[in-house]
């Protein structure tokens, strides 16, 4: 893989990974462990508390769920970044073959090959 690549796939991985931090920021906060997510209050103005437990309940739920899903993202950018300065950049994490430069291209933090996909 030639510098100029390595160099801009570094560039879009940087790009993605505050992104992301940006974005876990907004609904958690960063500690020692990883991320801990806010707790929505909605206050207690409502005249049902049942529903209002409900609607903070189902809020909580979403919010972990889109958590989960940008903490699994950054570390699979965080990773590819990693391996870049251990020169073992594009090598497919299951069968250790090259993974191609145009799937790199697409997805810098593509951890395996086709074959092996996800």
């Amino acid at each position: 893989m030639n510098k100029e690549l390595v160099e801009t796939l570094i560039k879009k991985l940087q790009f993605e990974k505050d992104e992301l931090e940006h974005e876990l920021g907004q609904i958690s906060t960063k500690t020692e462990a990883g991320y801990e997510l806010k707790v929505p209050d909605f206050g207690s103005d409502t005249e049902d508390p049942e529903s209002e437990e409900a609607d903070e309940s189902e809020a909580l739920g979403a919010s972990l769920a889109v958590q989960n899903v940008l903490e699994a993202r950054l570390n699979h950018v965080e990773s590819a970044l990693r391996k870049i300065e251990q020169d073992s950049y594009g090598i497919c994490e299951k069968c250790k073959k090259q993974i191609t430069e145009r799937d790199l291209e697409i997805d810098p933090a593509r951890p395996h090959c086709r074959d092996c996909g996800e």
